[in-house]
């Protein structure tokens, strides 16, 4: 007898899951219905009515963003202090005056700025800073 209540509670819990699975394939379905529905809308608007993302403006550091110590890693920049230099060469700063800013070298600020030009220049992508 006991092997038989085993077997049924068993049974039940199968049950429950299978229930489950087949609740959480429904709205499977039903959110794949939508994002077809939404996808066909946004097909069959002209691209002149489509919406547009504005950018993100990008703040010019001041002198004292750029001097702080979150900016470094021991001598090297950290990604928030890569990001501010290439703040600066958006806002047509020159090399110099960009490693006199963040207080390192020419050579340093001359190789940041070829890889800001690489990433892009004034068009890469926007990094989201706490002086926005």
């Amino acid at each position: 007898m006991q092997n038989v209540h085993l077997n049924t509670t068993a049974m039940a819990t199968a049950l429950a899951a299978a229930d489950g699975i087949v609740k959480a394939a429904a709205e499977i379905a039903q959110h794949s219905a939508t994002l077809a529905k939404v996808f066909a809308e946004a097909l069959a608007h002209p691209s002149s009515q489509a919406p547009t993302v504005t950018p993100i403006a990008k703040t010019k550091p001041t002198l004292d963003q750029c001097r702080e110590a979150q900016n470094k890693i021991g001598v090297n920049l950290s990604p928030r202090g890569v990001e501010i230099i290439y703040r600066l060469f958006d806002h047509d700063s020159s090399v110099r005056a960009a490693s006199i800013s963040m207080g390192i070298s020419h050579r340093a600020a001359k190789w940041r700025k070829n890889a800001w030009l690489k990433a892009g220049g004034k068009a890469r992508p926007t990094v989201i800073l706490d002086i926005d």
